[in-house]
């Protein structure tokens, strides 16, 4: 304790102030005039390297002091962890395994007017996940034109991914700045056309809802309709369902392609399409077969869950001509067309001939004679971020 100068026989060993005794004849450390000024010079540097005016009726200048002089902070954190209540630039790696922060609660400092700003960066290119969630009931205001509500989580996707977020001190985090996601990130494309039940693996971009997909479902096409002795009419095609997909916290999903009408026995109705399906957000019927008596199917135009819709065409009737030697020839009717693709043609031949197969969600057309008819077009499902 130098400041006590010609006194240190009057503190402890280890320069700690003393206290008298007055039956052992120890004295008390002297309260000696330049150890507080010492003190008090101490004090007065903090509180001016805050940038703040001496104000002798403000008992907290140093409690601003040291919140001013911590804001802007830089700080790391490597384990799962509620990051701290002030402003800064934390750093956070995922490099020793899959991470989740917690931001604090957005009422840490007040009111919304003391609403504190924060920039969370990855610091790892590890393929960890990292995890960023809010504290309680707060959220987390990413797209609110996609989800108005806010989420509770997101994610830093690759080294130098950041996020600036704004607490408003009345439960939301608002972003008011982010990384440019590279396009490797940011776009992708998948496609299911062959009937069977598939499952996508959903990418972090949209995990973490930092971008929506566009997705879009086909019905099958049914099939056309057979009748030995005529011609058969053609299978109306699928319908085709549209939606914006919101997969905030979604892992996978199943998709199911729906499989083409298949062509039935003579004078009996032709197969309707499958249904397609992406989980449970939306289903796209399947196109209905041509009658036993050669009507068209009917198109579908049911896509549950869709958020909007074009009906598949319905498929042609059978046909029936005269020729000029007075001969008359039925014609098989054409299969209906789908987004994609129109039907299967239709065609009227005096030789007997098979129906043609549908395209992408179209349906099959009729045959004339004992020939096969066409066979309904299998579904499909596509998903563009």
């Amino acid at each position: 304790m130098e400041k006590v100068g010609a006194y240190t026989d009057r503190v402890t060993e280890s320069g700690e102030w003393r206290p008298g005794n007055p039956a052992s004849g120890q004295q008390a450390t002297p309260m000696l005039a330049g150890y507080f000024n010492m003190m008090q010079r101490e004090l007065v540097a903090v509180v001016e390297a805050a940038g703040l005016a001496l104000d002798v009726e403000d008992d907290t200048q140093l409690l601003k002091a040291f919140r001013a002089l911590t804001d802007g902070a830089v700080l790391s954190f490597s384990e799962s962890v509620v990051l701290p209540a002030k402003p800064g630039l934390f750093l956070l790696s995922a490099g020793g395994g899959a991470r989740t922060f917690y931001l604090p609660p957005s009422d840490s400092v007040g009111g919304a007017s003391d609403g504190i700003e924060v920039v969370v960066r990855r610091s790892d290119a590890s393929a960890n996940v990292l995890v960023l969630a809010v504290s309680g009931d707060d959220k987390l205001m990413l797209d609110t034109t996609a989800n108005a509500a806010g989420q509770t989580t997101t994610e830093l996707l690759f080294a130098g991914d950041y996020l600036r977020l704004r607490s408003d001190g009345a439960g939301k985090w608002w972003c008011v700045g982010q990384a440019q996601l590279p396009a490797s990130i940011a776009t992708g494309f998948v496609k299911w056309d062959v009937a069977g039940v598939y499952t996508f693996t959903v990418p972090a971009v949209l995990r973490a809802g930092r971008r929506r997909a566009l997705s879009k479902a086909t019905g099958a096409g049914g099939a056309g309709s057979r009748i030995n002795t005529s011609s058969g009419g053609g299978g109306g095609a699928g319908a085709t369902g549209f939606k914006v997909l919101d997969l905030i916290g979604v892992t996978s999903l199943p998709i199911t392609v729906g499989a083409g009408g298949a062509p039935a026995a003579s004078g009996v109705n032709g197969n309707n399409g499958g249904a397609t399906s992406i989980g449970a957000l939306m289903t796209a019927n399947g196109g209905s077969g041509s009658t036993s008596a050669g009507q068209g199917g009917n198109g579908s135009g049911n896509a549950p869950g869709a958020d909007f819709v074009i009906p598949g065409s319905g498929g042609e009737n059978r046909g029936y001509f005269l020729t000029e030697s007075s001969s008359s020839y039925y014609t098989a009717g054409g299969g209906g067309g789908s987004y994609w693709a129109g039907g299967a043609r239709a065609h009227g031949v005096a030789t007997p001939s098979a129906g043609f197969d549908g395209a992408v969600g179209g349906g099959g057309s009729g045959s004339t004679g004992s020939n096969p008819a066409g066979r309904g077009g299998d579904g499909v499902v596509t998903i563009e971020w």
